[in-house]
């Protein structure tokens, strides 16, 4: 009793860091050029970050894509947002307005009018257009703040020092380190490491002592 499939009105995004703020529309772009704009840029990052992107926002942009014939883009890692606060924190809520508004104080999503704005965008009302542009920018900007207040809990993240051949945090890439202790493995030692820009740890890639197992 399928009427209409569901389909995708607009997305936005930006590189780490940049400010510019894209968005990409049906309107302006059609569904052809909004899947091509997504995979020119899923192909081109090494990480993306998203807020319930795993479960949403990527499945959706896998089906456009697919249904629009293009290939998979290059292999990139996902950090969830959504995923580190429910893992990492116990909150009262775990929505991207709460965290960043209630929680850490950075501002919250764009107010909007609610589901009279998706019905004025899906009849080509040229205020709800507006009003759904500067909701879906916004919300890349505030998840970009979370970001960064997150980024020292996030585990498993890639390693920045990687990407840029610099040495620093391997979370911000800052050289504003501190020697705190060590760290160690089974057999090894490593001195051990807190950014005084982010918080996060690290470790040495020098090993510093341990079992010599040789002669094992």
């Amino acid at each position: 009793m399928l009427v209409q499939s569901g389909y995708m009105l607009c997305f936005s995004t930006k590189w780490l860091r940049e400010p510019e703020v894209e968005f990409f529309s049906i309107r302006d772009h059609g569904a052809e050029g909004m899947a091509r704009a997504a995979w020119d840029r899923l192909n081109a990052a090494d990480a993306v970050v998203h807020y319930n992107g795993r479960d949403f926002d990527i499945p959706t942009l896998n089906q456009e894509m697919f249904t629009q014939g293009l290939p998979p883009p290059s292999p990139y890692r996902q950090i969830d947002l959504m995923r580190v606060a429910k893992k990492q924190f116990r909150l009262p809520s775990n929505k991207l307005q709460y965290v960043s508004n209630n929680l850490l104080q950075l501002g919250g999503k764009e107010e909007h009018s609610g589901f009279r704005m998706w019905l004025g965008v899906m009849n080509n009302d040229p205020e709800a257009w507006a009003e759904m542009e500067k909701y879906n920018r916004r919300d890349v900007v505030v998840l970009e703040d979370v970001f960064g207040e997150m980024l020292p809990w996030i585990p498993n993240f890639p390693n920045i020092s990687l990407y840029d051949d610099t040495p620093g945090c391997p979370r911000c890439g800052s050289e504003d380190l501190r020697k705190e202790g060590h760290a160690y493995t089974s057999v090894s030692k490593y001195q051990r490491y807190q950014c005084k820009h982010c918080g996060a740890w690290s470790r040495g890639n020098k090993r510093l002592g341990g079992v010599d197992r040789s002669g094992l």
